[in-house]
């Protein structure tokens, strides 16, 4: 059985200011990059796809891999955090879902953002999390 999925293509969004000082950006800062990085991924390559278990099962994984790639890039420093990403996507039959992610992190020094995309057939949420590392 041949799959129709297309292969996970990172859309091109301007994640990092060439004038934002690394040391000096703040928190939110971040959690809004990250957060855009992660709408904008699921919004691209699920916008057209409709839920089939076994294709969203493989993109989960796949646009996990994505985020945390991405994400990596955004802290600029990967050396410094350990990145964490997770996909949920499930089929949307007008039921209400609650997803809770827990994650051992400081406040002070590590990041979590989360964003979320729904269709006539799907929802999805991403999560990304990085934990500074000694």
């Amino acid at each position: 059985m041949e799959d129709s999925t297309p292969a996970i293509i990172v859309p091109d969004s301007e994640l990092h200011d060439d004038d934002t000082d690394d040391d000096n950006e703040n928190s939110d800062g971040l959690a809004v990059k990250l957060e855009t990085m992660i709408k904008d991924i699921l919004e691209f390559h699920l916008r057209e796809q409709r839920y089939r278990s076994d294709v969203c099962c493989r993109l989960a994984h796949e646009l996990a891999d994505t985020l945390r790639e991405r994400a990596k890039e955004v802290f600029r420093d990967a050396g410094r955090f350990r990145v964490i990403a997770q996909v949920y996507i499930g089929q949307d039959c007008d039921q209400s879902i609650h997803i809770a992610t827990r994650c051992i992190c400081s406040k002070v020094t590590d990041k979590c953002a989360a964003g979320s995309f729904r269709n006539a057939t799907l929802y999805a949420v991403g999560v990304v999390c990085g934990i500074i590392t000694k």
